[in-house]
């Protein structure tokens, strides 16, 4: 994509994917046209930081070991002999200690330093620095660690996973992109449409919780799940089938593929026109083919996330009514879903 996305679309759909819209709306950071990814991250962090605060950051107990002048906890004899603490009137103990250093504090102080680290080059506006500056101070006493992705995936569930959400998924998408240190020397930007493999999964997501969360009474939205039959799909020889979203409705069904790709139309050998992608269509197909045997009509929908670059074809494959198009991201927000709830429910019976 070599036009210019607007920032608060992009924004809106990674917050989308992460079923965090609404989060964004709250803190109205998408109305400012001209700031930066990392100003309107900040802000996302900034306003989640406070609420936490508000409520009480997490604590937890966790396991300590210090030497201590009176014992406390469970005694490590061989440490204190070890290290001739017995001889300084003191012995090594291992005890809990109840307090903030827990896995979300720690990704929430990571997340703010590395902002902070932009915030010192400039991009970040002084009122969001102030906040996150407040949060780093109530944070002190948490351990100070590097954003990885292998720490995400050991963060607990219930309550915290609701109160952090927003840390969480932006960490996510800092470490999966930005890797930045413990010093915000990684990426200045987050820089998504240069990260094709990203934005696929950000693209997949956003376009099924769109269809979950816009679905028409009566219509059913899932994943899809296909399997290929006979031995070879039983031992896992071949990939599964998997599309990004399913609708069903009573008469009928529509299987919808998301693709993100620089160039939609490709020249064929000698000289032919330019076409649609055949891989991709033969992808679809598959799906198409797989679904029908649920015993209803079914169509199918192509997506391509685009700026500027207009392009929609209605064709058949087979029996199955098919539309290939593209998204223009650089459309106002409104109008942006509106064309894209047409496309996703027009047309299938039981929808109108």
């Amino acid at each position: 994509m070599k036009d210019p996305t607007p920032i608060a679309n992009l924004l809106r759909i990674a917050f989308y994917a992460g079923g965090l819209l609404e989060e964004l709306e709250d803190c109205e950071a998408g109305r400012d046209g001209d700031a930066s990814f990392v100003e309107l991250f900040g802000r996302m962090v900034a306003k989640s930081a406070w609420r936490i605060r508000r409520g009480g950051y997490q604590r937890g107990y966790l396991d300590v070991e210090e030497r201590l002048s009176r014992p406390r906890g469970r005694l490590l004899l061989a440490e204190s002999i070890a290290t001739a603490s017995l001889a300084r009137r003191q012995l090594w103990c291992a005890h809990d200690e109840f307090g903030l250093d827990t896995q979300d504090n720690r990704v929430l102080r990571a997340v703010v330093q590395w902002l902070l680290a932009a915030g010192r080059r400039g991009q970040l506006g002084d009122d969001t620095v102030a906040q996150l500056e407040q949060v780093q101070a109530d944070l002190a006493t948490v351990a100070a660690v590097r954003l990885e992705r292998r720490m995400l995936g050991r963060l607990p569930g219930g309550i915290p996973a609701r109160r952090y959400r927003v840390v969480r998924y932006v960490a996510r998408l800092l470490a999966e992109h930005a890797e930045p240190d413990g010093e915000g020397s990684g990426d200045q930007g987050i820089r998504l449409l240069q990260d094709p493999v990203l934005m696929r999964r950000i693209f997949e997501r956003f376009i099924y919780r769109f269809a979950r969360h816009n679905k028409p009474a009566g219509t059913k939205v899932g994943r899809g799940h296909y399997e290929w039959s006979g031995p070879a799909g039983r031992e896992a020889m071949v990939p599964k089938l998997i599309p990004d979203a399913v609708l069903r409705s009573p008469s009928a069904a529509r299987v919808i593929e998301c693709k993100y790709t620089d160039t939609i139309l490709v020249r064929g050998p000698h000289g032919a026109a330019p076409a649609l992608r055949s891989a991709h269509l033969q992808q679809l197909f598959c799906y198409l083919a797989a679904e029908h045997r649920r015993g209803r009509p079914v169509t199918g929908l192509l997506v391509y996330p685009r700026v500027g670059e207009a392009v929609r074809v209605a064709t058949k494959l087979g029996d199955h009514d098919v539309v290939v198009t593209t998204l223009d991201l650089a459309l106002p927000w409104p109008e942006l879903t509106a064309r894209l709830r047409a496309e996703v429910f027009g047309g299938l019976a039981g929808c109108e």
